[in-house]
């Protein structure tokens, strides 16, 4: 579902696009500690920080493929 929503974005622009290793669409909510929050939490931080605050020391947190991912796709130059 979210793929093709992903790919219809303007290409020149910079996005992102992750899946979670594990996650499903309910893991922001649940309540209980998890590996898969807490990666959210630093992809969600990284990101803020990069294109809310302008910070670029944050670029490296914010783009590439980890282990945690089971999926990364992006576009644009950042």
């Amino acid at each position: 579902y979210s793929t093709p929503v992903f790919q219809s974005l303007n290409a020149a622009l910079p996005s992102a696009y992750i899946e979670i290793a594990g996650a499903d669409h309910l893991t922001p909510t649940i309540l209980e500690g998890s590996r898969q929050r807490a990666v959210l939490g630093r992809y969600t931080i990284a990101w803020l920080k990069r294109f809310v605050d302008e910070d670029r020391r944050y670029t490296p947190f914010t783009q590439g493929s980890s282990p945690e991912l089971s999926r990364y796709l992006s576009n644009g130059a950042w």
